[in-house]
């Protein structure tokens, strides 16, 4: 997989899980700001709690030797 394509699924899983996480930081006290802001931290969390434990080692490999 190329690094735009890891680009777009970190995007569409962040898209796709967005406003459940605000309503979660929601839920624990944090006020819309902040909770948008967190949620926004978690971006490619999401998408490597999404992918499966073998895939990550791979798709975290290609993204550090683009970002190098």
């Amino acid at each position: 997989m190329n690094p735009s394509d890891i680009y777009q699924k970190i995007d569409e899983a962040y898209q796709n899980n967005r406003q459940r996480l605000i309503e979660f930081f929601q839920s624990h006290g944090f006020d819309e700001p902040q909770a948008e802001q967190l949620a926004e931290s978690m971006k490619q969390a999401v998408f490597f709690l999404e992918t499966h434990e073998y895939d990550r080692h791979d798709l975290e490999i290609e993204m550090r030797e683009e970002l190098k």
